[in-house]
């Protein structure tokens, strides 16, 4: 009778570390499951994402650019998505971590017609055309006596909002955001950045995962020795 119910106590701790074992392979499971669908999400996403911005108007009748938000699964993809772009490729190194990275391209077209006071150029002659072109910007104006007319000035400039651990020095980093113009005629003058702090979830913690390992390994060995007894 004693002996039974040795086997039957033993039988029931095994069990139970066999439950323990099913549950914590089944939740392991079914993340690595929603971390494919994840990531199956996210080619679709990415091989429909468009950059091209979309506008609306705002309250006073200024133009306001908007566009969807293209979310990664770590910084690993965020990394490689960066990878081919030329103008901040060589800048995400500089950084430990990365947290959002913005592209936004830009240009600016002015139009204006400057008056020349009368008598001011003291002789006649045809208006004539005055072109500038250069890679960072397009100038286009017309010369006349009795005026200067602009009539494009364009100036195009791709910017690059990167917001990460930066390195600062010898295993030194800092929270920073930095923006890079691709125009150098285009010079930042003010840059803030307010973010709300996000902590990991429970099971994606690192006590979290020790503590998984170590059920997982204490109670598979466990089994292997309640089987050879």
């Amino acid at each position: 009778m004693s002996l039974l119910k040795d086997i039957a106590t033993k039988f029931k701790t095994h069990a139970i570390y066999l439950v323990v074992i099913l549950i914590v392979l089944a939740f392991f499971s079914i993340r690595e499951m929603i971390n494919q669908k994840n990531n199956d999400d996210l080619i679709d996403k990415i091989s429909t994402y468009s950059d091209s911005a979309r506008y609306y108007k705002g309250k006073n009748g200024e133009v306001v650019a908007f566009n969807n938000v293209l979310k990664v699964n770590n910084e690993e993809q965020l990394r490689s998505l960066l990878s081919t772009n030329e103008q901040i490729r060589d800048e995400i190194k500089k950084f430990k971590s990365l947290r959002d990275v913005t592209t936004i391209k830009t240009y600016t077209v002015i139009h204006d017609t400057i008056p020349i006071p009368a008598n001011s150029i003291p002789c006649d002659f045809k208006p004539f055309p005055i072109t500038k072109l250069d890679k960072n910007y397009t100038f286009k104006a017309t010369l006349s006596k009795n005026d200067f007319v602009i009539d494009s000035l364009i100036i195009p400039n791709d910017i690059s909002i990167i917001i990460g651990k930066r390195k600062v020095g010898f295993m030194k980093y800092e929270e920073q955001v930095t923006v890079k113009n691709s125009n150098p005629y285009v010079n930042t003058t003010n840059l803030s950045n307010i973010s709300i702090k996000h902590e990991k979830k429970w099971w994606d913690r690192g006590i979290v995962k020790f503590g998984a390992g170590f059920v997982v390994g204490y109670g598979a060995s466990t089994v292997q020795r309640a089987m050879t007894k």
